[in-house]
């Protein structure tokens, strides 16, 4: 069926003014409908391409039906990445986490002027915070590393060091911790 519709299309391409256009036009409407139809289950993303091949005009309500049912399953696939996302966000998965974000996003991005194109902003929040959650997490293996090493170095030389100073950097490094564990801890 599909090499039936691309021929029909390359038919009208060189003949549009001809009475076997609107024939072809009518049989690319039925082909497309009946690979929309029976595909957007499993390939919804297909099914839309097959989607706007048809003349919504021809025929309404079979247009409004597929369109409906893939939409319905771009919504699942948008929902199911969207959970999969907060929960890799909760087990501290915070890259993967945001790849799943963006598929998310990309499915908002193909429906625009409906609920899900609303969920767009919502879900580029949660990318920006996973961004900054990736960076947070750099930021506190960091100061997790000079914890360790002024605790090990304190060890090594204990008459060579400046407990005070030491004690200093050490407030000031549990204090900036604690801050950037607020920042992971965040929920979208």
């Amino acid at each position: 069926m599909e090499q039936q519709i691309s021929r029909y299309e390359k038919f009208i391409s060189k003949f549009t003014k001809s009475d076997l256009a609107d024939d072809a036009r009518e049989k690319i409407n039925m082909f497309s409908f009946r690979i929309a139809n029976g595909i957007y289950m499993q390939d919804w993303r297909n099914a839309l391409k097959y989607l706007n091949k048809m003349d919504s005009s021809a025929n309404p309500k079979t247009y409004s039906d597929v369109s409906k049912n893939i939409f319905k399953e771009a919504e699942e696939e948008y929902k199911e990445y969207y959970n999969e996302a907060r929960r890799l966000n909760s087990k501290g998965l915070f890259s993967e986490a945001r790849i799943m974000l963006e598929k998310a996003q990309a499915i908002t991005e193909i429906f625009p002027g409906t609920t899900l194109y609303k969920e767009k902003q919502k879900v580029i929040n949660a990318i920006n915070l996973m961004g900054r959650k990736i960076s947070t997490n750099i930021k506190l293996q960091d100061i997790r590393k000079e914890i360790n090493g002024i605790g090990n170095q304190s060890a090594e030389f204990p008459e060579e060091t400046d407990r005070e100073s030491i004690s200093q950097r050490l407030n000031y490094l549990q204090i900036q911790k604690s801050k950037l564990d607020s920042i992971i801890r965040l929920q979208f």
